[in-house]
């Protein structure tokens, strides 16, 4: 029987190919959309859903008027993150954040790497598992926490906690070179997450560093 309808099938294909492949095409066309509109609104829906504490995780945002309106930009003033910490009893911890790159140095090898600069609430608010080391080492001012991924480009397999990388950074034409320790590394990250990051550091260390 189904050959039977492949037949037909086939026949009528070679006798009207043109309405035939607009037909293919058409079809092809409207599933293929479908798939990625099911994907992207399921992406949309489950981003980060697997922080414990999702629900309770506030990005500040800074509405800023301009001639034609109003813009968001995701950027704050520095100090308003502890300011509200200290004075809302409704905060319970909060993180600022802010990128930077820098030249490490392990061995042999050098990278020009991102630096993703936290507070050391950033591992108390987002969960990201740590496969070795301890969150609440990165309250240390020269402390690291590396991603699994960066974990193997520069250790391999082997756990590097406690060894040392010296990152070279450059604000300005200014060079300046600081030694770090690594004190964790994440598990990989979940392919959901808006956050993610390469190597962590203290915020307070862009100061030490040379970033403004």
């Amino acid at each position: 029987m189904l050959k039977h309808y492949l037949r037909i099938g086939l026949r009528n294909f070679l006798k009207h190919k043109s309405s035939s492949l607009i037909n293919a095409f058409g079809l092809s066309l409207a599933v293929g959309c479908s798939l990625f509109v099911f994907l992207f609104i399921e992406f949309f829906l489950t981003i980060d859903e697997y922080h414990v504490n999702g629900t309770e995780i506030f990005v500040i945002n800074q509405e800023v008027l301009v001639d034609h309106g109003t813009e968001l930009y995701s950027g704050t003033p520095e100090p308003m993150g502890p300011l509200l910490k200290e004075n809302s009893s409704a905060i319970i911890e909060m993180s600022r954040l802010k990128d930077g790159f820098g030249y490490v140095r392990y061995g042999d090898k050098v990278f020009e790497e991102s630096i993703r600069f936290v507070d050391p609430g950033f591992l108390d608010m987002l969960t990201f598992p740590l496969k070795w080391g301890v969150s609440s080492s990165l309250a240390e001012p020269n402390a690291l926490i590396l991603s699994e991924k960066i974990s193997q480009k520069y250790f391999g397999d082997e756990n590097p906690v406690g060894e040392q990388l010296t990152i070279k950074f450059i604000n300005n034409d200014v060079e300046h070179i600081e030694p770090f320790i690594i004190r964790g590394v994440a598990q990989e990250f979940n392919k959901g997450s808006s956050f993610s990051f390469r190597f962590l550091a203290n915020y307070n260390q862009m100061e030490v560093v040379g970033f403004d």
